[in-house]
């Protein structure tokens, strides 16, 4: 009887790449992955933490899911990720028919967990990355992530992510070498390296900026990374956007708020006049960078000094996008001593006229590509438009091609860009690249 597997993932590009080894692992294991939940004998949800919704999106979902029990009772369900690292036991209690809990670190073991017999349900743990040396297998498509450290000690006061992703590890570039290079045979042409603080990698006397030089050996055609962390935006990285003609120029740089009292409450380690150096050296070196970020209002202690703050921020920046979420306490950070004193209405007053200002500012940065021949990765068809290809620039932008629907997902072409949406760029096919 075939083995049949449903994998549901909330969170970041960090859980996807975790669920993409998983796929690998599962297949392996002589499972077939399935898009319906009710043929499926394994059911894994791999959560997030970052956010209380997130977690309780998740749960919801579990529940849902753990219904199929009903008519299955063979059925085995895993909660697994970060939310699974971080409650542990209290899921099984929340909802009994949960079968095991398993932390991130040991995603990979899921297939040995579900035929383990002793009885244990729960199982997490800080042991090192656990992610097998094998390359995954890449089927989905021409873009890829790839994880290249694990964890965090930067200890931002409103983040859970230390305290479920452990300590940070880099992982040996030799590994990350062999990943790319298989990768890159398998047809993907844009990969995202990921760390929780990606630009804090070393591996011996390497540095991030000299692990992207020595990927330069596998001829990657498009290379990006994420997340950024400011304190770790060096000068030598800044000179590899110049240098290095594969890394494309688009960056993720959370700046989370303007004020430089709330960056010290929150931990972040630099202040808005060290950030905006960092941005200014960045468009000197690329005058063409998108840059995107995250933004945090109604932190414990912001004023609406601190708020407009912010909005003088994105208004000299001018971000090409951004993230911006209400602050929401985590339990087990350190921002939850906090006083949690900005009323909730504020923060939806605030968040509003955020997203309104950024709305505009987006639109803007946008409109500055018509006319220009960008280009363009083609990833699959437009969802809402299916007679339109969609695909990214390489500076991270989403494009709709308006005039050849033949085209497939892997195809790199140059559009010129006719028109423009906050979110969405429109181009003419030109030619392939």
């Amino acid at each position: 009887m075939e083995k049949k597997a449903y994998l549901l993932t909330f969170g970041c590009q960090m859980n996807e790449y975790d669920s993409e080894v998983l796929e690998s692992i599962l297949s392996a294991n002589g499972y077939l992955m399935t898009s319906k939940p009710e043929e499926a004998g394994l059911i894994i949800v791999n959560t997030c933490s970052v956010r209380q919704k997130a977690e309780e999106r998740a749960m919801g979902r579990i529940s849902e899911l753990a219904a199929q029990k009903k008519v299955n009772r063979s059925l085995k369900i895993v909660v697994a990720g970060c939310m699974a690292k971080r409650a542990g036991q209290a899921i099984i209690e929340q909802i009994p028919a949960v079968d095991y809990v398993v932390g991130s670190d040991q995603i990979p073991d899921i297939p040995d967990i579900v035929k383990d017999s002793s009885g244990q349900r729960v199982f997490i743990s800080d042991k090192p990355d656990n992610e097998p040396p094998l390359p995954i297998s890449k089927t989905r498509g021409p873009t890829a992530y790839l994880a290249i450290s694990r964890g965090c000690e930067n200890y931002c006061s409103y983040c859970i992510v230390p305290y479920v992703r452990g300590a940070f590890r880099s992982r040996p570039m030799i590994r990350i070498l062999d990943q790319v290079k298989a990768l890159i045979s398998a047809g993907v042409k844009d990969i995202m390296l990921l760390g929780q603080n990606v630009n804090s990698y070393r591996d011996g006397e390497v540095d991030f900026p000299g692990l992207l030089k020595y990927l330069a050996t596998a001829g990657p055609p498009r290379l990006r990374f994420l997340t950024s962390h400011p304190k770790d935006i060096s000068d030598d990285l800044i000179a590899c956007f110049a240098e290095l003609p594969y890394l494309c120029h688009s960056l993720h740089l959370p700046i989370q708020s303007g004020s430089d009292k709330i960056l010290a409450l929150m931990n972040r380690g630099y202040t808005y006049k060290h950030y905006r150096e960092r941005i200014a050296k960045l468009r000197q070196v690329a005058p063409d960078m998108t840059i995107s970020t995250d933004l945090i209002v109604g932190f414990p202690g912001e004023t609406e000094d601190d708020f407009q703050q912010t909005l003088e921020a994105i208004g000299s920046i001018k971000f090409d996008s951004a993230f911006m979420f209400r602050y929401s306490v985590r339990p087990g950070t350190a921002a939850a001593s906090m006083t949690d004193d900005v009323p909730e209405s504020t923060k939806i007053e605030r968040l509003s006229k955020l997203i309104a200002i950024q709305q505009k500012i987006s639109e803007m940065q946008n409109s500055r590509w018509i006319g220009q021949s960008l280009e363009i990765l083609i990833e699959g068809q437009s969802r809402r438009l299916p007679a339109m290809p969609k695909g990214k620039t390489r500076g991270g932008q989403s494009v709709l091609v308006t005039n050849k629907p033949e085209l497939a997902m892997g195809d790199l072409i140059i559009g010129q860009i006719a028109d423009s949406r906050a979110k969405t760029l429109f181009a003419a096919f030109e030619k392939f690249a």
